[in-house]
C-alpha cells in the first residue's frame, strides 16, 4: 500500500479501507513491515501487517482478494 514518505518498518499505522462492497468502511491497526523505494510523488510502496482488526473485515478482505485472484486467473489463461 503506498503511504506517504518516510515509513520505516515497524511505524504503526491507521488503516482506513473501502472495498467497494457496499458494507462500509474497514478500519484497523496495522504495522509496517517492509518498504520500498520513494516515487517522485513522495509516496513510497509498503508491506502493511494488520495487528487488530475485526473478523468480519479480515473475511471481507479475503473474499475481495480470492475473488480478484479468480479473476486474473480467467483473463490470464
Amino acid at each position: 500500500m503506498p503511504l506517504k514518505a518516510p515509513a520505516q518498518i515497524a511505524d504503526l499505522t491507521l488503516v482506513f479501507l473501502s472495498l467497494g462492497d457496499q458494507q462500509g468502511v474497514i478500519c484497523a491497526m496495522a504495522e509496517v513491515v517492509w518498504t520500498g523505494r520513494t516515487a517522485a510523488d513522495g509516496m513510497q510502496p509498503t508491506g502493511l501487517r494488520f495487528l487488530n482488526i475485526l473478523e468480519h473485515d479480515q473475511q471481507r478482505i479475503d473474499r475481495v482478494v480470492n475473488d480478484l485472484l479468480k479473476h486474473l486467473e480467467q483473463i490470464g489463461g
